[in-house]
């Protein structure tokens, strides 16, 4: 018994998929990108069943996959902002043990993500 469901890799098409990132990120959903990663996953595993994992379909997996986790990543750079993601502006920073601190519980919520979602 799967926990959400399938996404039909084959059927997704770019501009809807744009679209849905695009909503997450606006609406901070990472709930909502739990279950498109674990859809996507559970698709590409139906798609293997079936052997219709082409090169094709293997590569709209992964961008689809990579996809999901460059928008989390968007998200947790909103709610976990730190001056260290600037290159430019390191040279100002005062205190970087604390910023350092939470860059490392944004890295944590990223691998908490990446748990939960997997199928």
């Amino acid at each position: 018994m799967r926990k959400y469901d399938a996404i039909d890799i084959v059927k997704v098409t770019v501009g809807e998929w744009n679209i849905f990132l695009t909503k997450a990120l606006s609406n901070q959903d990472i709930n909502g990108l739990t279950r498109a990663m674990y859809g996507v996953q559970a698709g590409m595993d139906d798609l293997a069943k079936k052997f219709q994992n082409t090169a094709e379909n293997i590569r709209k997996f992964q961008r689809l996959q990579k996809s999901i986790e460059n928008t989390l990543k968007q998200i947790l750079r909103i709610k976990y902002p730190s001056p260290m993601d600037n290159p430019r502006k390191i040279y100002i920073i005062g205190d970087k043990e604390k910023h350092l601190t939470a860059k490392r519980k944004r890295d944590t919520e990223f691998e908490i993500f990446l748990r939960k979602s997997s199928y």
